[in-house]
């Protein structure tokens, strides 16, 4: 893998190792949540599982050569009671998840 795509997830990695120092040395209103959202496609994976449909992403990925599928991302499908317990640990008080695939 090339350095410059392990770049994105260098500066992700820092990100969110200096976040809680970082919150802690400014000032936000007492009513302020921490949080963070993705999409089902970004990190979801499972794409056969669970009455998923195809998406137009797994259609426009399996039409262009070259491009990686999400067919198992990050996956949190299997994966999410322990993404959301490190989510919790790390003092997010907000998740959004979108899964359009999924909804019939």
């Amino acid at each position: 893998m090339s350095m410059l795509r392990l770049l994105p997830c260098a500066l992700a990695a820092v990100t969110v190792l200096l976040a809680p120092a970082a919150a802690e040395e400014r000032c936000f209103h007492k009513d302020f949540m921490f949080g963070s959202a993705t999409a089902s496609y970004q990190v979801e994976g499972a794409y056969t599982e669970g009455g998923r449909t195809p998406s137009i992403w797994d259609d426009f990925c399996r039409e262009k050569p070259g491009l990686a599928c999400a067919n198992v991302a990050d996956d949190f499908y299997h994966r999410y009671p322990s993404d959301l317990k490190m989510m919790t640990d790390d003092g997010l008080q907000s998740f959004a998840f979108r899964s359009p695939g999924r909804v019939s």
